[in-house]
């Protein structure tokens, strides 16, 4: 065994002896440690424990939603055949045009955007034509 071997087993042992002497002083001074007597472990009767008051939720019921058959064919990527809807109820034909004119003003019928769409688009053209036609 080498010098640096034997002088580091010699600092190992110094410092282990330093330690207990330590451990020793402490172990003296320190005040005997007082025995508890056993208790005896009887079971406690048992206590009621009572949880916090939380407010309940009522669970409403969801009313159930009518998927139409075009729109359920259309989820599921299916392709069918879209029939026309049925109107609930067909208007009446007026039995004659005395009854017609004591209601009061015909119903108005579904008014058809084409007719309005078209005459401003005509309009809108012959104001571009008539601008090119000035210049």
């Amino acid at each position: 065994m080498n010098q640096l071997q034997s002088a580091a087993l010699t600092l190992a042992g110094v410092t282990a002896l330093f330690l207990l002497a330590v451990f020793v002083v402490w172990r003296m001074r320190r005040a005997p440690a007082e025995t508890v007597p056993p208790v005896s472990r009887s079971p406690k009767p048992p206590r009621e424990r009572r949880l916090p008051a939380l407010p309940r939720r009522t669970h409403e019921v969801e009313p159930e939603v009518e998927i139409t058959p075009a729109r359920l064919a259309r989820i599921r990527g299916e392709t069918s055949p879209v029939a026309a809807p049925e109107p609930e109820e067909a208007p009446k034909p007026a039995e004659s045009d005395e009854s017609a004119a004591a209601d009061g003003p015909p119903p108005a019928g579904p008014v058809d955007p084409q007719p309005t769409l078209e005459a401003a688009l005509e309009a809108e053209a012959r104001a571009v034509e008539d601008r090119a036609v000035e210049d």
